[in-house]
This record gives C-alpha cells, structure tokens and sequence, in this order.
C-alpha cells in the first residue's frame, strides 16, 4: 500500500517558493523565494532543520528564481531576477556553511528564469530573453566562461536541465516545446562545446496513450497553445519526463538526434499545469502543480502509473518537488506559493 504523511511543515520565506533541491549526497536541502533569499536546511535521517539563510546581493535584492547544487555538493548556484547567477561555496562553518564565491554578472540580458549543473561542473541558464547559454568554470581562476549561446526558443524559457551524464541538454518554453543540445569535448585541448540537437512540439493524441479519453483530455493534449513548464531526465541519459501547462506528464526517448514522445498522462493533476517534474532512478516520477496536489507516479513496463496523489499539499500553488529514497519509500520535499517548505514521507 502506498501511503504519504506529512513530517514537517516549515515556513521560512515570506513570498512564494520557487524552488527546493538536494545536495547530491543528501546531506543539505535548498530552497530559493520571491523573498529574495535562499534557504539552507541540514538532513538529519530526511528531516530539514533550517541552517543558513542568504541573499544574494543583498545592497539590491532581486526574486531567486531557481537554484541547484554542483555535481560534488561544495557548490551552490542561484539564478536571480537581476540577470545575474550567484555561486556559493562550501565551508568549515558548520552554522553558516555556504559562503559567497563568484557572480556571473549579466549572464542574461533579462531575468534568468532557470539554472542546472552538469556532472562535469558545467553551468546552464536559460532567461527571459529566450536564450540558453552554457558556462564552464576557469581553470586558472574563479569566472565561468561562456561556452556556448543558442537563441532556441520563441517564447520565454521556463526550465533546463541536464542529462545525469552531462551529455545532453533539455529546454522548456512559454513556446510549446522543449529543445535538446548536445555537448561535444575535446580531450587534447580541454575544449567543451555544446551543439543544438532538435526542437519538438509538446503535442500527441491522447487516444496514443489512453482507453476512450474524454473529450476534454483529448483537446488538452493536442492544445498548441501551453508552456512546457520543466523536464527532468531518468537515470539511464536517454529518457526524460516534461509537465505541461495543461496537465500532461510526457514521456519521452532521444534516439540519437531525434526525440520521440512515447507517452502522455493527463489524469493525475486533472488538466491543470504540471509546474515541476522530478525523477528518482529510473521508474518513480514527483510531479507538482497549480492543483495544490503533489503526485507519485512509476513507469511500468513504458506506461506512467500513478501510485500517490497528496492533495492540498500547501495553502495555494505547489511550484516545486523533490525526493530521495530511504528505507522502505521516499522523502519529499515541496515549496508553495504559501512560503512553506513541507516534507513528506512516502511508503512503496
């Protein structure tokens, strides 16, 4: 049976939350604001106790829009409304652990809306200003370099995020697509580049996917006119999950150059949007919406299953979902527009 309690219900920010992601070891959990602040939690067995609030800077305050954890843990990345990327460094204090490193001044020329790291230590933001751009770290000293800058999409870009590998990239727009980009590195020079892949439309007949869909699921999945909200990849670099401004959860598979949708579910958020996505290994997917619901769902055998809806999660919008495993389910961890941070535990 599967089951979910709520463990804590913190309220730390006092606007909505955009954002809540683990270090990749679990040892520290993140949360970003309207409020312009970040907020640290250390994990004791899955449970957060706030540590460390910051502000990037703070002489003018800007929305933290979104924010993520280096690939060792030791870094932490903010991407604010003032165009600029924000990058903190793990230290010895244990009360005050993150410290400020670097900024990437005007990594945008309008607000940077989303922000993903690679295993390799690659940056990639995406901005109002519909671009994506991708930033290595220097050797020599403590700036990012522009390694590449791409104009993908028509619209604003809402989310990016990286394939585990580091290999592949993935966009998501205002526009009804998603992108993918594609990283080439030359080992003699120490060269990284990263190369456009394909653009596709979030679009396919629920009767692909459903028995008799209602009419009203059937014009939701073929809509042209949604946002694709987030995507987030599983752990085997080739298959990756969307949610869409109009309820879907979309399955997909890069073959090769191409993208292939292999399947869409409109029936967990009840056709309202999918804010963000969230995977676990390879088959369990946290998805979270404008429904106030949090839902777990499993892929079986190719199929989205739904096991777990949790409903009025939070006093308003759920903006944001994370999780890890632990002894016999999950922990999960979501921000909502009522400034609170709630952890839930999950039985499978």
């Amino acid at each position: 049976m599967t089951d979910a309690s709520l463990v804590t219900d913190l309220l730390v920010h006092n606007d909505r939350v955009w954002r809540v992601r683990l270090s990749p070891c679990g040892t520290y959990l993140v949360s970003c604001s309207a409020d312009c602040t970040l907020a640290i939690y250390k994990l004791l067995d899955g449970v957060p106790s706030l540590l460390q609030r910051l502000t990037p800077a703070p002489e003018s305050p800007s929305v933290i829009r979104d924010c993520a954890f280096g690939p060792d843990g030791q870094r932490l990345f903010a991407a604010c409304y003032d165009a600029c990327i924000y990058i903190y460094a793990l230290g010895d204090d244990e009360e005050a652990p993150f410290r400020p490193l670097a900024v990437i001044d005007k990594a945008h020329e309008k607000e940077v809306k989303g922000i993903a790291v690679s295993r390799h230590g690659t940056i990639a933001s995406c901005s109002r200003d519909r671009a994506v751009s991708f930033w290595r770290p220097c050797a020599d000293s403590l700036d990012y370099e522009c390694v590449g800058l791409f104009q993908a999409h028509k619209e604003d870009i809402k989310s990016v995020v990286f394939s585990p590998n580091g290999q592949n990239l993935v966009s998501t727009s205002y526009d009804n697509t998603i992108c993918t980009f594609k990283r080439s590195y030359n080992i003699d020079d120490d060269i990284e580049e990263w190369m456009p892949g394909g653009r596709v439309e979030s679009t396919m007949d629920a009767r692909d996917c459903m028995v008799d869909p209602s009419a009203a699921e059937l014009s939701s999945t073929l809509s042209p006119q949604h946002t694709v909200w987030s995507a987030s990849f599983l752990h085997d670099n080739s298959h990756f999950v969307t949610g869409d401004g109009n309820g879907c959860l979309r399955y997909y598979a890069m073959l090769g150059d191409e993208v292939a949708q292999l399947q869409c579910n409109v029936e967990l958020h009840s056709l309202q949007p999918i804010y963000d996505t969230y995977t676990i290994d390879r088959d369990i997917i946290l998805t979270c919406g404008e429904d106030k619901s949090i839902c777990v769902s499993k892929l079986v055998a190719g199929q989205i299953t739904g096991l777990l809806k949790i409903t009025d999660a939070h006093d308003g919008e759920v903006n944001t979902i994370c999780g890890m495993r632990h002894k016999g389910g999950l922990y999960l961890y979501s921000g909502g527009d009522d400034g609170r941070v709630n952890t839930w535990s999950v039985s499978l």
